[in-house]
């Protein structure tokens, strides 16, 4: 039996992008074992629209009084009772008192920080002691397993890095299916773009302006489209009620998002969202990132980036992206190459390879 502490991921209290990226790990990680008893403990079901399978394996949903101490003795109790072999923690902390082996994936120290009543400050005690005796530490990206590196030396023997992994199911759309349903969604109308998920209302009014900047300057009809979490109460909003172009924004349904997404000239992600990143990737649609949150190789080198905090520098970005077919073209390509680098398949298999290792015969 190997048990997967989801507590924080069923609770929503991680960004969603990194519950995501967690959830999708482990679900690769059963669909290549089929042969192994996964079971996945919660003190409640996860949150909807996680797109948690349901029959991922078996779910032990455990109430319990709030505070960490009272979910370390839920762990201890199930495991236990469940004989189980290994434990992955995907809070960032293993469990103190149990003799298994523990994978701990360590989370970035804003994604710690969130959902947390005491600072991360706090915890650090609780890390170096992670960091010591967990059997093997999952981060995120390169970048982010260097960093960890610097700060705990030593570690490496037991590190290992997980990148976000892309979908199966999505692939580009042929010239002639986007140009028919370009017809039937924007009449026939190019437009951007714009994913407003875990977007501060800052970022947000900064898009605005430099959508605003770019069609200013180049006086074209390219329109722009409002995706992700939060856009019926986006409408009623004073910056789009006075937004000089407002007659130029669209705001797809939930329902048709994805069709919108696949025929859209470029896309813009101003926050972490690696998953929508990779789904860009793959529908061959040019990328424009935050630079404070997409600095690792493994994604720079396939996308436009720009300070999403500075209006006038995103501006550029656009209008590059508008103006230099070639460079559009050349970052699709690139970015369709990379792909072969984010296998599920792939990852899953060494992910297993060294989990497995450790698991006791």
């Amino acid at each position: 039996m190997v048990l997967v502490d989801c507590q924080k991921q069923f609770r929503g209290s991680f960004s969603d992008d990194f519950c995501r990226h967690i959830l999708q790990a482990v679900h690769s990680l059963k669909k290549g074992n089929p042969q192994v008893d996964f079971g996945f403990l919660a003190d409640k079901n996860p949150r909807p629209g996680f797109g948690f399978p349901a029959t991922l394996g078996t779910t032990h949903i455990r109430k319990t009084l709030p505070g960490i101490r009272n979910w370390e003795r839920v762990i201890g109790t199930t495991a236990r009772k469940k004989k189980t072999d290994m434990l992955i923690c995907t809070d960032g902390i293993a469990h103190p008192k149990l003799k298994i082996p523990q994978v701990v994936w360590l989370p970035k120290p804003n994604d710690f920080a969130v959902g947390r009543k005491k600072s991360l400050a706090q915890f650090q005690k609780l890390i170096k002691q992670t960091v010591a005796n967990a059997a093997l530490l999952l981060a995120s990206s390169p970048t982010h397993g260097s960093k960890l590196e610097e700060e705990y030396p030593g570690i490496s023997a037991k590190l290992m890095n997980i990148p976000p992994f892309k979908e199966d199911d999505i692939n580009a759309l042929t010239w002639a299916e986007k140009e028919k349903a370009r017809k039937e969604l924007s009449q026939g109308k190019e437009f951007l773009c714009m994913d407003i998920t875990d977007c501060r209302k800052p970022v947000f009014i900064n898009m605005l302006m430099a959508f605003g900047a770019f069609k200013k300057r180049l006086r074209t009809n390219l329109q722009l489209a409002i995706v992700g979490e939060g856009i019926k109460a986006l409408k009623k909003t004073e910056e789009i009620s006075t937004f000089r172009y407002r007659q130029d924004i669209i705001f797809p349904s939930e329902e048709e998002q994805d069709k919108w997404l696949a025929i859209a000239y470029g896309l813009m992600i101003p926050a972490r969202n690696f998953q929508l990143m990779l789904r860009a990737f793959a529908l061959e649609i040019p990328v424009i990132a935050n630079s404070r949150f997409y600095t690792d190789p493994l994604y720079v080198d396939n996308l436009l980036t720009a300070d999403f905090d500075v209006h006038e520098d995103l501006t550029r970005a656009i209008i590059n992206l508008y103006k230099d077919e070639q460079l559009r073209n050349k970052t699709i390509e690139k970015a369709k190459a990379s792909l072969s680098g984010f296998s599920d398949q792939t990852t899953a298999e060494i992910f297993w390879k060294r989990v497995s290792a450790i698991i006791p015969s």
